[in-house]
């Protein structure tokens, strides 16, 4: 369980489009992405303030999309610290 100082939102959306416009919104208010789920058709995200995160980022596609892009991430010193499977 993590605790972060600031405040805590939960949003859900059907769609994976839905919520990633949730995510542009809430990182343009100064939120970060502390946990992001699937389940029961629905994606689930929780933001928060206070987690020192200094950039964040997301990336969609098939498993062999995903497998190309992380290393490209990594040498631009982003690291993996969610990762969810769903449908849309």
């Amino acid at each position: 369980s993590h605790y972060y100082s600031g405040i805590w939102i939960y949003y859900k959306n059907r769609k994976v489009l839905g919520i990633f416009c949730i995510i542009r919104s809430r990182w343009k208010q100064g939120y970060d992405i502390t946990n992001l789920e699937y389940g029961d058709g629905h994606w689930i995200g929780i933001f928060s303030t206070g987690t020192n995160y200094k950039l964040q980022g997301y990336i969609t596609g098939d498993l062999p999309d995903i497998a190309r892009i992380i290393p490209k991430k990594w040498k631009k010193k982003f690291y993996i610290t969610q990762i969810s499977e769903g449908r849309e």
